[in-house]
């Protein structure tokens, strides 16, 4: 079970980065300055996405399920922990 955990984990880490990077890429491609929009003003993001969303949509995706995937491996990975310290 423990080696499942950190195989999703694993996958929600490689899904998590690479959403986040393609989505990175996207803006981007659009112009330098949406690129650097993107990466540093904190609401900018959001407001992207949502305007954007036809380019946006599968990055956006992997990068949700990444993050679903590394709640899920990561519970995983506890809840063996906390099953063989309990039964100690």
């Amino acid at each position: 079970m423990e080696m499942l955990g950190i195989a999703i984990w694993m996958m929600g880490v490689g899904m998590f980065l690479t959403g986040g990077f393609w989505m990175i890429v996207a803006a981007f491609r659009e112009s330098a300055g949406c690129g650097l929009l993107f990466l540093f003003i904190p609401f900018y993001s959001p407001y992207y996405l949502v305007r954007r969303w036809r380019v946006m949509y599968k990055p956006f995706i992997i990068f949700v399920l990444g993050i679903i995937a590394l709640v899920v491996g990561n519970d995983l990975m506890n809840s063996l922990q906390r099953s063989l310290s309990s039964s100690a």
